[in-house]
Order: structure tokens, then sequence, then C-alpha cells
């Protein structure tokens, strides 16, 4: 008797139960990896799984090591967006969280973030000598590293060793110089003195090096990011942050810039306490109205 075709939806159900086996059949292959749960759920729990819409449990593994549930997700559909319902799997316990109902955030300066990329010594090389780059903003410190702290950096280069993060502001296209430098200026500095053969790593400067090692040198991988159109009052708080979270730098030079960043925010302190509302003290944005908007409609004045 010859076997009845399936429909499009049997054979789609049948691909969702083999993918969901293999699923389970993974997890269980890697369960000495799961460490042991910290917290659990019970069946018919409401959890949070991503972006997975009305997650439950139905299934507990493991004393809770996984769990299988039932999940729905919302798709866009280019505009006609639909909500797919009653989709299964197996998740390992740290993917699953409880639904959290409270708004408190930790998160603290967010119109600061920064995004570094990965790129070369060669574009540090490009900022200095192509672009110009201002070594010297007048928030950041004097020159101090030594010669034994310049070679250490350069054994760091050629020893494969991370050499940190280098952070620039871009100011331009239009300025003398179109770099400043935020985060990184003794790093930078040794970098360019090395290579203008200022200074000798293990006897030999950068002309003496053999062609392998240059250009290891000059393509040694590094992390930076641009600041763009940042102003002055968001660079000095990027570098006071920057300062104050595990980098070495004397308190009177951190005091300073914050004694910068304070001027900057008394003047615009200063610059908004005459523009309230003479009749309720609610702030105006227009610089040349002295009442609101409410208040004039309200008195008509």
């Amino acid at each position: 008797m010859a076997r009845r075709k399936l429909t499009e939806e049997e054979k789609i159900a049948q691909q969702k139960e083999k993918a969901l086996a293999r699923e389970y059949e993974d997890i269980i292959k890697r369960l000495r990896l799961i460490p042991s749960p910290t917290y659990s759920f019970n069946i018919g729990d409401k959890v949070k799984i991503g972006r997975y819409v009305d997650a439950t449990i139905i299934e507990k593994h493991e004393d809770g090591k996984f769990y299988k549930i039932e999940y729905s997700v919302e798709h866009t559909n280019y505009g006609r967006p639909y909500i797919e319902t009653g989709l299964l799997r197996y998740i390992i316990w740290l993917d699953v969280r409880p639904m959290s109902h409270t708004t408190e955030s930790f998160i603290r300066n967010d119109d600061m973030r920064v995004d570094f990329v990965s790129t070369g010594i060669g574009n540090l090389l490009s900022k200095a000598y192509h672009f110009g780059t201002d070594m010297n903003p007048d928030y950041q410190r004097c020159y101090v590293w030594n010669e034994d702290d310049k070679v250490k950096l350069i054994d760091s280069i050629f020893h494969n060793v991370d050499i940190g993060k280098f952070c620039f502001v871009h100011r331009g296209y239009g300025a003398d110089c179109m770099y400043e430098v935020v985060d990184g200026k003794q790093r930078m500095r040794t970098i360019l003195d090395f290579y203008e053969n200022r200074f000798a790593y293990k006897g030999k400067y950068f002309n003496d090096l053999c062609a392998r090692d240059q250009s290891w040198f000059e393509n040694y991988t590094i992390s930076m990011a641009e600041l763009r159109k940042a102003d002055k009052k968001s660079i000095l708080k990027y570098f006071i942050l920057l300062n104050r979270t595990g980098k070495v730098m004397e308190e009177s030079q951190l005091n300073k810039v914050e004694n910068m960043l304070g001027e900057i925010e008394n003047n615009e302190a200063d610059k908004h306490k005459d523009h309230h509302c003479m009749c309720c003290g609610e702030y105006i944005e227009e610089e040349h109205l002295r009442v609101c908007d409410k208040c004039a409609s309200e008195f008509k004045i």
C-alpha cells in the first residue's frame, strides 16, 4: 500500500520535531559543561528569554539544568506583522531569566558610548603623519614615560601582548589637526618615537629591524575608537571616567580636568538660570521669552 504524501503543514511539523530532538541531544551531550543552577523555575512559570513572547516552562530536566519551553515569536513581515505561536525548544537555565518588573537601572553616561574597532598601528601612523593629531589638548598631562617604559611597550608589541585601547576625537576635515588624542597619548608618542628612530629596542632602531619585524610592527593589531561630533563637555567627561577606573594618573591632573568640566557645567547653568517663566517658574527653552505658553494663554499676556 502506497504511503500517503505528507502535506506542507505536516512536513513543517516533522522538521520541527526533528530539530527539537537534535536540540535535546545536543544539550545532553554537553550537560557536564553546564554549571549547577543558582535559581530554578516551576512548570507553568512565565519567563524571560530574549525577544520571545509569552515564554512558559513546560518541562524541567536534570534538576533545572535545562528546560523545555513553549513560546511565541513576533515577525515584522515587511510591515505586516504577525505572531507565530506554539513554538517549542530546549534551553539551558542560564538563558532563562525570571520576568523583571523593576525599572531601576545602573547604567550611567549612556550618551557617551564609544565603539572600538580592531585596526593596525599603521592607522596610528596615518593619523599622526597624514591627517594630524593634537597630542597636547589642554586636559592631557605632559609626557611622563621614561625610556624603560617605552622599551616595555615595544617589547609587548613584539611579544604579541595587548597594549591597550586608543581613543581620538575627530575634529573635522577643516581643522589644522583632524584628530586629538583622548586616551593613549604616552603609548602613541612611544610608537611614533620608535618609528622615527628616536630610541632603540634591544640595541636596534626601527631602521635596523628586519623586514619581517618592521611589517609586524606596522600591522600590529590595536583597538581604536573615534569620538565624532563630541563637544568639550563630553570629551572631558569621558577622559575623567576613563582615568578614574583603573588607569594610573596623578590626582592633580584629574582634579584639573574635573575643574575644567565644572566650569563648563557652571556656564551652562548660568546660561539657563534666567530662562524661566516669571509666573510659574517653569524652564523656557526660547531665550527671548519671559513667560511660558501656558501662563501666556491663562493670563492673556
